[in-house]
């Protein structure tokens, strides 16, 4: 069977490819001006997923890149800080080593390096305020409160809760009460009977010594009565009471009161129950502290776990605590510069400092003397542990060295990938300039060939009437 092609139909057909050859010709046109190898979605669905998925990433480089010029600001600014600070002790320390000697002919400059020591004391709470972006470097997690400062009664605080409060402190610990007697005469005779501080005894040889029948009376009192324990004082010629239990006077248990005749050295005193859970409350908020996390995004995985927590390897820590950098001991559970050492002495070089600068500023003006012979070994005792929180200061400063070294090494990395998705990017979005021209002149040759098309199809009197 023969088709049968009609005039319409040649020209239904020839509108079509024209138009679709010059739809060819646009698209080719639009290409190579703009470069792409796709304007949507449709246009080539593989490569249009493929991009979207390099752009994602490289959003999230860039953001990482961003967060980790933040982090590593606010770290070299630490690092900075905490130079000063070891320089600081440093100095300070090196002029105590002239000033210490009693006979030193510099002596009398102990008053001025005590006030100076102070002063230091009070410097490095600045410099561990200091801030970056608006926010303090040493808070933690907490950057908008200034992380140090003095309270009212002179004691550091760190977040506003005093640093060197220790639920081990001694001042919590109940005391016992101290009576003592006058000097007691010594008996005449044998079978004289003592009467000291309300308990009767029966002299049994006078030729001993006074001390000695005292020391019988003492064995015959703590034998019999409950409550209190004799001995003899230091002079050896009376008898010093202690209380059994802490409390005022023997505490509550002491049914025999003050013994009798006897003068109260110390009342003694319960011990501080609530005084030592507020204690204890205080260092487990400043422990809590010491491990909070800020943790950021810096390009390495970050995840959270089954718990609901990020993982600690998969993102970085930029919550620095103040705590860590001014001291502590090993033996800690937590690593810081808070509570009391072994000594009742603060582990944080601060209050140390501050000390010592008391010890030394007390001393005679001209002469240099100690206010009380004891001040010079407990010089020499926060002198030792000062030196020693100068390493503790070194070796932190150098963990700190690592953390700004890694950050920097990092951006290095996070840029390197940025270029990578960047060339994917391109690869995959962008046009070869030589294709995208190729493409251009068949899209055009394509064109003109229908163009040509049309003069055969269409009558001479319609192209004479069109020109």
């Amino acid at each position: 069977m023969v088709r049968r092609i009609t005039t319409n139909g040649t020209m239904y057909s020839y509108k079509s490819t024209l138009q679709r050859t010059y739809r060819g010709l646009a698209d080719a046109s639009n290409k190579m001006m703009t470069n792409r190898r796709f304007n949507s979605y449709s246009e080539d669905p593989a490569a249009a997923s493929r991009a979207f998925q390099l752009r994602r990433a490289r959003w999230n480089t860039e953001a990482q890149i961003s967060n980790n010029d933040a982090v590593s600001g606010k770290f070299s600014q630490g690092w900075d800080a905490l130079e000063k600070v070891y320089n600081d002790l440093g100095r300070e320390l090196g002029e105590y080593s002239v000033l210490r000697g009693k006979t030193d002919s510099t002596a009398s400059g102990r008053k001025a390096l005590g006030q100076s020591l102070m002063a230091t004391a009070e410097s490095i709470v600045f410099t561990m305020n200091s801030k970056y972006a608006d926010e303090y470097i040493f808070a933690g997690a907490d950057g908008l409160r200034a992380p140090f400062a003095w309270d009212d009664d002179g004691d550091l605080t760190f977040r506003g809760i005093k640093v060197d409060t220790d639920p081990n402190d001694p001042r919590f610990d109940g005391e016992k009460a101290v009576c003592e007697t006058a000097p007691v005469p010594k008996p005449a005779s044998n079978s004289d009977t003592m009467n000291v501080g309300g308990y009767s005894f029966v002299v049994a040889d006078v030729t001993k010594d006074l001390k000695d029948i005292l020391a019988d009376f003492a064995a015959d009192y703590n034998t019999n009565v409950q409550g209190w324990t004799a001995s003899v004082n230091a002079a050896g010629d009376g008898i010093v009471f202690t209380a059994q239990q802490a409390g005022k006077l023997g505490g509550a248990q002491n049914t025999a009161g003050q013994p009798t005749g006897s003068k109260v050295i110390n009342a003694g005193k319960d011990e501080d129950v609530d005084g030592r859970a507020a204690a204890k409350e205080a260092q487990d908020a400043i422990k809590k502290m010491l491990g909070e996390t800020t943790f950021v995004d810096l390009g390495m995985g970050m995840e959270e776990g089954s718990d609901g927590k990020i993982k600690p390897a998969t993102a970085f820590n930029s919550a620095l605590c103040g705590l860590k950098y001014l001291g502590g001991s090993d033996s800690q559970d937590v690593y810081g510069g808070y509570g009391l050492d072994e000594d009742g002495d603060p582990r944080n070089f601060v209050t140390l400092l501050k000390k010592a600068g008391e010890l030394l500023y007390n001393t005679d003006q001209d002469t240099g003397d100690w206010e009380k012979i004891e001040n010079v070994a407990d010089m020499d005792r926060l002198t030792k542990k000062i030196q020693d929180a100068l390493g503790k200061v070194s070796l932190t400063h150098v963990d700190l060295d690592t953390d700004v070294a890694f950050l920097k090494s990092n951006k290095d990395r996070l840029k390197a990938l940025d270029d990578t998705l960047n060339d994917q990017i391109v690869g995959t979005e962008d046009m070869d300039p030589a294709e995208s021209i190729t493409a251009l002149m068949w899209a055009q040759y394509s064109y003109n060939a229908a163009l040509k098309i049309g003069n055969g199809i269409l009558s001479n009197s319609l192209l004479d009437y069109l020109s």
